[in-house]
């Protein structure tokens, strides 16, 4: 047998809550604060309700976030939920929310999205290869 064949690869999963999960749960964000007319929050405002009636959702033409109420419970292991909108309509609400859904993907996390743009994304865990 050659190394390779002798190589592993082990999937470790880390739930909402662990370090792994929020450090991944940062990239994902930078990574969205640096696309075009976006702007994404992590832990903003106490509740959906604030978060969308705040002038600064509204500075952008993309904006996704996840609120207090959120973040707290992503901290107690449940999965963490992402608001998201457009001010382009429900068009241009479902490519980004397919985006948005595509670049945590692309991290690794596990992601449950039903493609209706006034649904949340439901982020349940993240897989890293060692």
């Amino acid at each position: 047998m050659n190394n390779e064949q002798n190589q592993h690869t082990t999937l470790t999963l880390h739930g909402p809550g662990t370090d792994a999960f929020r450090k991944g749960v940062k990239r994902v964000f930078r990574q969205l604060r640096g696309l075009d007319d976006t702007d994404a929050r992590m832990n903003f405002w106490c509740c959906q309700r604030c978060g969308w009636a705040s002038d600064e959702c509204r500075s952008v033409g993309r904006f996704v976030f996840y609120h207090q109420q959120k973040h707290d419970a992503m901290m107690e292991g449940h999965p963490l939920y992402l608001h998201h909108a457009t001010d382009h309509g429900a068009e241009a609400d479902q490519a980004f929310a397919a985006e948005v859904v595509a670049m945590f993907e692309a991290e690794g996390f596990t992601v449950t999205y039903n493609g209706d743009p006034r649904t949340c994304i439901q982020i349940d865990s993240l897989e890293v290869v060692a």
